[in-house]
C-alpha cells in the first residue's frame, strides 16, 4: 500500500492517542523528517523507509504512555485504541441513514447521520458519548428526548436532568419534575 506523504501523516496521526498540541508537534516532526529524507534520495518511498502507519503510530504511543510530562484527562473518552467506522451507502437528505464512527483514546470521532453512534454523535437517532439530536442516548444527550448521563431536553431522563419534563436525581423541569424537587413554574 502506498501512501503519499499528506495522506501517511494523516494515518499515523489518526491512530496517536495524544492531545492537540502534542499531535501538531509529531505533524511537524514528521514532515521535517520526511522533506529531508526526500532531499537526500529523490525515490524516497514514504511507506517503505518509515514503516507501517500503525507500528509507527504504536511507537508514538508507548512513548507518550511513558512520559511523566504526559497528563491526559480521561472522562468519559474511550481509552480503546481500537477504531471502527462503518457508514452506510443509503443516504437521506445527504446525511447516511446509519454512521458508526468510533475513535479510541482521545479521538473523538464524530458520526453524523440519521442513525449516528459515535464518540461525538449528532443525527435524528443519536448514541454516543456526547449526543445531539431527537432521540438521544449518551453520557451528556442534548435532544428532544434525551437519556443520559447529563440529559437536557423535552423529555430529559438521567442522573441530571434539565428540561420541559425532567426524571432524574437532581431534576430541573418547567412543566413537571420527578427527582430531587426543584420546581421552577408550578
Amino acid at each position: 500500500m502506498n501512501f503519499d506523504q499528506k495522506e501517511y501523516i494523516e494515518e499515523v496521526l489518526s491512530l496517536i492517542a495524544a492531545p492537540r498540541k502534542v499531535k501538531k508537534r509529531i505533524k511537524e516532526d514528521l514532515n521535517q523528517r520526511i522533506n529531508e529524507s526526500k532531499d537526500d534520495d529523490v525515490y524516497y518511498d514514504v511507506y517503505s523507509n518509515m514503516g507501517k502507519p500503525d507500528e509507527l503510530a504504536e511507537e508514538f504511543n508507548s512513548n507518550l504512555e511513558s512520559d511523566i510530562n504526559f497528563y491526559g484527562v480521561s472522562i468519559g473518552l474511550s481509552r480503546s485504541y481500537n477504531r471502527y467506522e462503518y457508514k452506510s451507502k443509503k443516504t437521506i437528505f445527504g446525511l447516511p441513514l446509519i454512521h458508526i464512527n468510533t475513535g479510541g483514546a482521545y479521538l473523538n470521532k464524530k458520526a453524523k447521520g440519521i442513525i449516528a453512534i459515535g464518540d461525538i454523535s449528532v443525527g435524528v437517532v443519536s448514541i454516543g458519548g456526547v449526543s445531539f439530536g431527537v432521540f438521544t442516548v449518551g453520557g451528556i444527550g442534548i435532544g428532544v428526548f434525551s437519556i443520559a448521563g447529563v440529559a437536557i431536553g423535552g423529555l430529559a431522563v438521567g442522573g441530571v436532568a434539565v428540561g420541559a419534563y425532567a426524571f432524574g436525581a437532581v431534576a430541573i423541569g418547567f412543566v413537571k419534575v420527578f427527582g430531587e424537587v426543584i420546581h421552577l413554574f408550578k
